[in-house]
């Protein structure tokens, strides 16, 4: 099984079933800017690429692939002889830049968690517009929101980040982790704490760094008989 994994920038193939004989599980991964995003040929017998075939029997579901320039690929599928439903492919979504919180390469050369995992970054994490999330189906794994998301990455999963609060002359300084590394953040703000958070102006932008953390700078009105503030992801 190939679950929860991020393909970028091969020159031949993202995820590939590399002539298996059989078909293989690919749950929730993300393919970007591959030659090939999935190339799912299987071989009938291993002897000989006389017997390649179109991928049959593959199990897929939520998988996410971008190129970047809009042409995403997904090569020697037998999409009748393998159960393909829910993936970004076979789905009614549009996949942009505009899905993402950052496209930003060099975010995956932060330092790797001690199990050999990548940090917590914003590289191929979903914003929450994005008609991405949500767009998936139940593959027996853990989701937030009323279905899971396409790719490797599921939204609202992670605890918000925190946000603490100082005064400094007439100024605020907001600081808090637990962030996307890399990812942008914005201080929101608003005097009726009824209002949808949707609605909270945006004050500030700002910029988590690599280890999920954030200082902001603000001088807030002092003609407001009081005010709210939130730290929000895009």
């Amino acid at each position: 099984m190939i679950r929860f994994c991020l393909a970028v920038g091969n020159g031949a193939n993202g995820f590939y079933a590399n002539f298996h004989p059989d078909g293989l599980d690919f749950i929730n991964n993300t393919a970007m800017r591959n030659g090939t995003d999935y190339n799912m040929v299987c071989n009938t017998n291993n002897v000989s690429r006389s017997y390649d075939t179109p991928g049959f029997n593959h199990y897929m579901r939520n998988n996410l692939g971008f190129i970047y320039s809009g042409t995403n690929r997904v090569t020697w599928l037998d999409t009748n002889q393998s159960d393909v439903a829910f993936n970004y492919f076979t789905l009614p979504v549009t996949v942009s830049s505009n899905d993402f919180m950052s496209l930003d390469e060099s975010l995956l050369t932060a330092p790797r968690q001690a199990d050999g995992s990548l940090p917590y970054i914003a590289f191929a994490q979903l914003v929450s517009h994005s008609e991405l999330v949500d767009a998936g189906t139940n593959a027996g794994i853990a989701y937030a929101g009323s279905a899971p998301d396409l790719g490797a990455f599921e939204y609202g999963i992670k605890p918000p980040p925190s946000l603490a609060i100082k005064q400094d002359d007439a100024n605020l300084i907001f600081t808090g982790n637990g962030g996307p590394g890399g990812g942008t953040n914005f201080l929101v703000a608003t005097t009726n704490l009824a209002l949808p958070m949707s609605q909270w102006p945006r004050i500030a932008t700002n910029k988590f760094d690599l280890a999920g953390q954030y200082i902001i700078t603000n001088s807030p009105d002092t003609t407001l008989p009081q005010q709210f503030y939130r730290v929000s992801l895009p």
